[in-house]
């Protein structure tokens, strides 16, 4: 079959790209260093993103199982209430704290260790820890720690104090708002504020049928006085 001759506009539009494709060619072997350069800056970049990547994903296993080790030491220590373990699992955080400082492994570790001065009975210094990660935690970490010092107020009878930071985690949306009502509704039955806690033990019931603490609740509405007239 006899070749195809190409049409002049064709020939045209070949000697366009050959033109395009030569220049382009010239212009690497001309600037052959800047581009070598180029290709190395972004091989060294790309290599030192990887790098890092891996690097910090080994950094953070290792501040996670540090983290592990104060976890267990804590639930070990207050399974047996056992103060020698408080004081370890403090140590172990200190050292989570320390060698991994700002990481979320160390703002946990720190919230054990301010359950753990609790367990050894230094609520000054839980409360604290717990006031410091409740300023500058992160949310769920906030949350956590808001709860941790609640509790804390509750057990040791200080109960206007723990409405007071119950009545702010009902506001958060990452917290169980069923729970907290119900602990509301307590505490407000507790100091014989019965209105209130009827509002909470009502709310609770309403806005969240399906949690845990709506039988809970029943029972304390069924408990109550009689409300009030008028």
């Amino acid at each position: 079959m006899p070749r195809q001759r190409l049409s002049r506009k064709e020939l045209t539009e070949t000697d366009e790209i050959t033109s395009v494709l030569e220049r382009a060619a010239d212009f690497v072997v001309d600037n052959a260093k800047p581009f070598v350069s180029g290709i190395v800056i972004a091989i060294v970049a790309a290599v030192a993103i990887v790098g890092w990547r891996v690097y910090a994903a080994r950094a953070d296993a290792v501040a996670q199982a540090a983290l592990a080790e104060v976890i267990v030491a804590y639930a070990d220590a207050n399974a047996q209430s056992d103060d020698a373990g408080y004081a370890a699992a403090i140590e172990s955080a200190d050292r989570v704290r320390s060698k991994h400082a700002g990481t979320p492994a160390a703002d946990m570790a720190l919230y054990y260790a301010a359950l753990a001065h609790q367990g050894l009975g230094d609520m000054e210094a839980s409360d604290g820890i717990l006031r410091g990660l409740i300023e500058s935690g992160s949310e769920t970490l906030i949350d956590n720690a808001r709860f941790a010092l609640a509790e804390s107020y509750k057990k040791r009878g200080d109960l206007e104090a723990a409405i007071a930071e119950y009545s702010v985690l009902a506001e958060s949306p990452g917290f169980s708002r069923g729970a907290v009502l119900y602990e509301l509704g307590r505490l407000h039955e507790s100091v014989e504020r019965y209105e209130e806690a009827r509002g909470y033990y009502e709310t609770l019931i309403s806005d969240h049928p399906n949690s845990p603490f709506r039988t809970d609740a029943d029972r304390a509405l069924r408990r109550l006085p009689p409300a009030e007239d008028g």
